[in-house]
């Protein structure tokens, strides 16, 4: 089964402890999300688990295998990054940057085969952007390129999927299909790890929740275990109720954690997600 585990990592970005002491355990299967407030040590994390990052204590392993150990090619082939933002100096064309997650497959000056083409039309059709494939990526909206960052990843076919914020710059509705695709993937037996600011898709999504602050985890387990009004207030300084829509979804009520509780009016939102009332913490 494919397994990414922390021991005690540690990173300092300039001087300052980003992640300390954080020890995890994560299996394929389960769509796992870390959150916390800016400056948590997100990123960081995310980075340091895709090899990206050096470490100034600790170790690192996928698949059994010390990851500071692994050629870069065969990690390429078992795991694939997305980060929030990416610059494209020059003007290739959507297939082209999609392409390139077929490259950890190819010998050098191996052209396509029919293999690499079906991986890269499926990852484009996933992601919603074969209508972008001829179109360059110094071309398209922020929303645009992330979901052509997304494909690229599927298209290396890795076990092991790591995004950073990945919902950060779409409209909700691609919100929502990326979301679907990462929880579709988890169910499919891919271990996909985000990082995400947002609670309510996390609640309605994340299998597993890592909860963090100050380079440290709080919190880290299913959602009912890490979604309580104490850790929450703790780390975002406000108070969460859990609540759910007419038709069965569940989310979370925020509120000052210093505003007087109020009597709810009702104890479900509307589908469109505007409360009627605010359950009791």
């Amino acid at each position: 089964m494919n397994e990414l585990r922390a021991e005690k990592i540690s990173v300092a970005l300039r001087g300052r402890a980003a992640v300390s002491d954080v020890s995890l355990e994560l299996d394929a299967g389960e769509l796992t999300a870390v959150i916390g407030p800016n400056g948590a040590g997100k990123t960081t994390l995310l980075r340091a688990l895709a090899g990206l990052q050096a470490l100034d204590a600790g170790r690192i392993w996928l698949i059994g295998k010390d990851l500071r150990a692994m050629p870069r090619r065969m990690l390429a082939r078992q795991l694939s990054f997305v980060p929030q933002n990416t610059a494209f100096p020059f003007a290739f064309t959507v297939r082209e940057v999609v392409a390139t997650g077929r490259n950890p497959h190819l010998g050098r000056f191996q052209r396509e085969q029919a293999v690499d083409r079906d991986a890269i039309e499926a990852a484009l059709e996933l992601t919603d952007t074969s209508h972008l494939a001829s179109r360059p990526v110094t071309e398209l909206s922020g929303g645009e390129r992330q979901r052509v960052m997304i494909a690229r990843s599927l298209a290396t076919q890795a076990e092991t999927i790591l995004l950073d914020e990945p919902t950060a710059n779409l409209d909700p509705a691609h919100a929502i299909d990326i979301l679907d695709l990462c929880r579709s993937m988890s169910s499919a037996g891919k271990l996909v790890v985000l990082t995400t600011q947002d609670l309510t898709m996390t609640v309605r999504y994340a299998d597993r929740v890592v909860l963090m602050k100050s380079g440290k985890i709080v919190a880290s387990g299913t959602r009912d275990e890490v979604f309580t009004e104490s850790a929450l207030s703790s780390v975002f300084e406000v108070k969460a109720a859990r609540a759910f829509t007419a038709n069965g979804d569940e989310t979370l009520i925020f509120r000052s954690r210093h505003a007087a509780t109020r009597k709810p009016s009702k104890k479900t939102v509307s589908d469109s997600g505007a409360a009627f009332g605010e359950p009791e913490a």
